[in-house]
């Protein structure tokens, strides 16, 4: 028989096709019971792949039986047959053969042998039992199996990511992860490499990294095993062992923790410092310990204090040590986001290389060279300075044009936290930026020049200062275009302009820009980011009157109107404060009703949760409510649409204009219509207004015209008698003569409560209807005053014609004149005598009641005050009308989202 096979052998030699065949015959006798035959069929296969031409060769495709046959062997062969059958899948090389193993149904056939070989071998190490022989895979088989399921667990040509995540699947459900980790102990060399690769590419993952299995591999003593390598050499290659921790530490806070205590650090670094290091070692070290760096507080430290900060910036100087630079500028960016090594990389010298590493060739370097000066450059105005100082902001301004949407977004990062240290480098960061806004052909530079400014604008009043001085606003107008089909630049050009329209000057150079129009253009558009960006700056620049007039003939109420219900939650809140500033006429109040914008206020009123953000609308609402009279719908509509329950929730916000707003819509809605007022009334409108009544502020007024209205209900009246507004009200009457107290007087009549007089009132003089009475006729000052006041008390007003006049009286009247001889009196003139002598014998009674006033001279003083009707008038002085509805400070400028 083994004559017969050698034979074959040599007929196999003559062709291919011969070969085939023979191939055939010897792998059928791999089942043979002689293991003699089994031996020779296996050996002669073996030496056939040796002496044969390349042409000779067989492979999966060619092999008879395909696939099929393979995983059959593996499954069912003997030992020589699992052998064989690993031996040739782990030595095909084309890559036909590699994509057919890959998509082969092999993958838990490999790990089975492979898996019970290892237990049996190990029960056999242990002492446990005794193995027969042909029992256990050969150490050379094993070293194929652990090559076979390096190849499926690897990206290979041809095999999508699907199959890719399949097969590391099966190897781990399969259990192939712990015969694979023992070989990494005792392994032929070869196996420890295939093993340690097969393990990487697991620990990676198809999707970059499998947390699962990270976890297995380090129970399953992986990590040990290779930290033995770390610090033996002769166990295993380091550049290995560093690579596979790199990637079962990669964004696993277990694994971090777990290789970092099992002393993984040090040798790491070591590699780093070593006198004739490698490439390979250094760039896989680096490796390792940014992936234990990252976003891990304690690694982070423990690395530092290993002295890797030192060894990496050295290693960036290094001109020879360019496949290392790539990983070593990610360290440092992870071991940055502690700030004791910000300042500890800028003391090692690591700043300029830095930002040389900006220029690198390879593109990740870029990458994690502009994340490291982010990340060296955040809160630590000390290494912003510095970095700006060593050249990097020309640099970054490049990179935000790169082809990496990452590496844009780290250096826009960089340019943005260099641009808060000081003015100088705020102006470096900002003028090369305005410059890019007119490069189009530089489409991605332009484009990403206009998103950082609007990240610059956003943050601060000093760097929209700087923006605007570099003179970007005319080109930012330019960039709008006429504002149809909004693009990013575009998008980030609107947000850029709705924060420098915060201020004033830059509002009107907006809109002399021609900036209004395309944005009132924009809100036509698709792109939910453009109306929102579109509308926080039409917000801003409708406090202007050319800005309004230009949103009213571009149709821009009705687009304002429909954006009220976006789903944008900002936009709708940007659309109705500039829907506020517009409405200042009776026809833009008109358009927003015909527009649908009732309704739409009071659900945007609904679903908006910030009172900053409640107060446009409230205040909206309220002239809208104001506009309306008895005969139209509008009062109705707003009703309807349930307007007066958060109307009602609104008068207890933290924000005092949200609370004025309120109120004053809710006067609005209430004046004449019984039904609304009962309605307020039931949502508990009256104790929520009678409690600003005791707030010095403009709701005041608004407070209390509304419980005016409310109380032509004897309920409602109840409610305020209930809620204590009597004693407000009566405080509010003795003030001065205003809007506000013609309110309280009013209210106290319908309660059937005395109203006290104005303490002003109170502090001018008594006159007589007959100003020509004699000198002796008339009472002291002080005697007439407390007599007023003890009548007011006693409800025993003086008649008989002494009334009170606004005439002032000078300080000089107040003691009572020389006695002389009275003149004759007529009739009227008795009666008069008789009301003075009433009021100057009710003196003594009232000293026990009355409070007088300590200072009579300032009371004096007090100018006269005129009287109001109950409804304010439309303009004039602050005490002469009810506090007006103009937006806040907070509102006309909110921050643009």
């Amino acid at each position: 028989m083994v004559a017969a096979a050698a034979a074959l052998a040599q007929i196999a030699l003559r062709s291919p096709q011969v070969r085939i065949q023979v191939t055939a015959q010897l792998i059928s006798l791999l089942g043979a019971p002689e293991p003699e035959v089994r031996q020779c069929a296996s050996s002669t296969l073996r030496e056939m792949a040796a002496e044969g031409s390349a042409e000779s060769q067989v492979t999966v495709a060619t092999m008879p039986g395909g696939i099929e046959r393979i995983v059959a062997l593996l499954r069912e062969g003997s030992v020589e047959a699992q052998e064989y059958t690993l031996w040739m899948l782990a030595v095909m090389t084309d890559a036909a053969s590699k994509s057919s193993i890959a998509h082969s149904p092999c993958t838990r056939a490999v790990v089975e042998v492979f898996r019970k070989s290892s237990a049996a071998a190990a029960s056999a190490a242990a002492g446990k039992e005794l193995l027969p022989e042909g029992a256990v895979l050969s150490a050379l088989a094993q070293e194929h199996a652990a090559a076979v399921l390096a190849l499926l667990a690897s990206d290979i040509p041809g095999v999508d990511e699907e199959v890719r995540s399949r097969n590391s699947l099966e190897i781990s459900a399969s259990g192939g992860i712990r015969p694979m980790v023992r070989l990494l102990r005792d392994g032929t060399d070869g196996a420890k490499r295939h093993s340690a690769t097969a393990l990487t590419q697991l620990a990676c993952g198809p999707m970059g990294r499998s947390s699962s299995m990270q976890i297995e591999m380090a129970r399953a003593g992986a990590t040990a095993a290779f930290g033995a390598w770390l610090r033996e050499p002769s166990l295993g290659p380091p550049e290995l062992a560093a690579q596979a921790l790199a990637c079962i530490a990669n964004r696993n806070a277990d694994t971090q923790t777990l290789i970092a205590e099992e002393g993984a650090i040090p040798p790491l670094v070591a590699m780093l410092q070593a006198a004739e290091p490698s490439d390979e070692a250094q760039r896989w070290a680096a490796s390792a310990l940014a992936a234990l760096a990252q976003d891990h507080p304690v690694n982070q430290i423990t690395i530092a204090e290993e002295g890797a900060i030192g060894a990496l910036v050295d290693l960036l100087k290094c001109p020879t040590s360019g496949a290392a630079h790539e990983n070593a500028t990610r360290v440092l960016w992870h071991l940055a986001a502690d700030t004791d090594n910000q300042l500890s990389v800028a003391r090692a010298g690591g700043l300029a290389p830095l930002v040389a590493m900006l220029s690198a060739e390879a593109p990740k370097t870029q990458e994690w060279a502009a994340a490291a000066l982010s990340a060296l450059s955040l809160d630590c105005a000390e290494n912003q300075v510095a970095i700006a100082r060593a050249g990097a902001i020309p640099r970054l301004v490049s990179l935000i044009g790169s082809p990496s949407d990452e590496t844009q977004l780290y250096a826009q990062a960089a340019l943005v936290l260099m641009a808060s240290s000081c003015p100088q480098t705020r102006c470096a960061v900002v003028q090369p930026l305005v410059e890019l806004l007119d490069e189009y052909r530089l489409a991605t530079a332009q484009m990403k020049a206009a998103e950082t400014l609007s990240m610059l604008a956003a943050r601060s009043t000093a760097n929209r200062t700087a923006i605007a001085q570099a003179g970007a606003i005319a080109p930012l107008v330019r960039l709008l275009g006429d504002g149809t089909n909004a693009n990013k630049s575009q998008i980030s050009a609107a947000a850029t302009l709705a924060d420098l329209a915060r201020a004033a000057s830059d509002r009107a150079a907006i809109a002399s820009a021609g900036g209004v129009g395309p944005l009132v253009e924009m809100l036509r558009a698709s792109n939910m980011e453009a109306q929102a960006k579109a509308a926080g700056a039409l917000l801003h620049l409708s406090s202007l009157a050319s800005a309004q007039t230009s949103i009213v003939e571009r149709n821009g109420i009705a687009l304002l109107v429909a954006l009220l219900d976006s789903e944008r939650l900002c936009a709708a809140n940007h659309a109705a404060g500039a829907l506020w500033q517009v409405a200042s006429t009776a026809a833009a109040k008109g358009a927003i009703i015909k527009a649908g914008g009732l309704t739409k206020l009071v659900a945007l009123l609904l679903r908006t949760d910030s009172a900053e953000a409640k107060e446009p609308i409230a205040a909206l609402l309220a002239d809208l409510a104001r506009t309306g009279h008895k005969g139209d719908a509008t009062k109705g509509t707003l009703v309807a649409a349930g307007g007066i329950a958060p109307l009602v929730a609104l008068l207890e916000a933290s924000s005092v204009d949200a609370q004025k707003h309120a109120a004053c819509a809710l006067w609005g809605l209430t004046d004449g219509v019984s039904a609304h007022q009962a309605a307020a009334t039931a949502a508990g409108a009256v104790p929520r207004l009678v409690s600003l009544l005791g707030n010095e502020s403009e709701a005041q007024g608004f407070a209390a015209a509304a419980l005016c209205n409310l109380a032509e209900d004897a309920h409602a009246r109840q409610q305020l008698v209930d809620a204590g507004a009597v004693k407000s009200l009566q405080e509010i009457s003795k003030g001065p003569q205003t809007w506000l107290r013609t309110q309280a007087v009013n209210l106290l009549n319908q309660l059937d409560v005395f109203a006290p007089p104005s303490d002003a009132e109170v502090g001018r003089k008594i006159h007589l209807q007959k100003t020509d009475l004699h000198k002796s006729q008339k009472v002291s000052l002080q005697a007439a005053v407390v007599a007023a006041n003890a009548a007011a008390k006693l409800n025993a007003p003086l008649k008989n014609g002494a009334i009170l006049f606004d005439k002032g009286v000078p300080a000089a009247a107040t003691e009572t004149s020389k006695e002389a001889a009275p003149p004759p009196r007529a009739a009227g003139e008795e009666a008069l005598a008789a009301a003075l002598a009433k009021a100057a014998a009710a003196y003594e009674a009232a000293k026990a009641v009355a409070e007088v006033d300590e200072n009579l001279d300032d009371h004096c003083k007090t100018p006269k005050a005129k009287r109001t009707s109950k409804r304010p008038p439309k303009s004039g002085a602050k005490d002469k009308e009810p506090p007006t509805t103009t937006p806040p400070s907070s509102a006309m400028e909110p921050k643009v989202q």
